[in-house]
């Protein structure tokens, strides 16, 4: 019976370090969207989407020039946020999605 209880609380202590060492996150995503020769840099943090930049581009040989986006990015990244995942999206235009997260303090 005292074995029972102590391997109980052992593996309570276990698990409420285990999700105490867990890193918070907050969470957004950075969306570069082209149609029709026409970009726009979108933001969502919080509840909160903006475009950040807006601009005619023509595709070029060699694709899309990713400057507008790659600098919002570059932006973000200063401020503590980090590139975790992305999503390419082609329907009404051409969406690339950055989600991006950043460690609370």
């Amino acid at each position: 019976m005292k074995a029972n209880r102590f391997l109980a609380i052992t593996m309570l202590l276990l698990f409420v370090t285990f999700v105490k060492a867990q890193d918070k996150y907050e969470f957004g995503v950075a969306t570069f969207h082209y149609v029709g020769g026409k970009y726009d840099v979108i933001t969502s943090f919080d509840r909160e989407t903006k475009i950040v930049e807006s601009g005619k581009m023509m595709q070029n040989q060699w694709g899309f020039d990713f400057t507008p986006i790659n600098k919002t990015l570059d932006d973000l990244s200063g401020n503590g946020w980090e590139v975790y995942n992305t999503n390419t999206v082609m329907e009404g235009g051409i969406f690339y999605h950055f989600y991006l997260r950043k460690k609370k303090n």
